[in-house]
């Protein structure tokens, strides 16, 4: 039996990622106003989890409503997907699926 995002899995996830993002552009700021020289990897970083997120606001977690529909922008395999992207990016690791939160 498939294990599936559900919404609160969704939520929390989303919600770390938005943290680990106005970390991370945070930290690039204030290297900027230092005047240390940012590295090209926080801004390719900064984007890709943008992209990301961006991404991942319009899944829809399946149920059984929406398990045949083409509602869904992405696959639920693509959203675990990103989440290991992002995962990498913030070095963080996400609760497992369906975890009571």
């Amino acid at each position: 039996m498939a294990v599936y995002l559900i919404q609160s899995d969704l939520n929390e996830r989303l919600q770390k990622a938005y943290i680990c993002a106005g970390n991370l552009a945070y930290n690039t700021s204030k290297e900027y106003r230092y005047g240390i020289k940012c590295a090209d990897k926080h801004l390719e970083d900064m984007f890709l989890l943008t992209v990301f997120i961006k991404i991942l606001q319009c899944y829809i977690p399946i149920t059984a409503l929406t398990e045949n529909d083409n509602l869904n922008c992405i696959t639920e395999k693509q959203a675990i997907y990103l989440f290991e992207q992002i995962s990498e990016i913030c070095n963080m690791s996400f609760d497992t699926i369906n975890t009571t939160y």
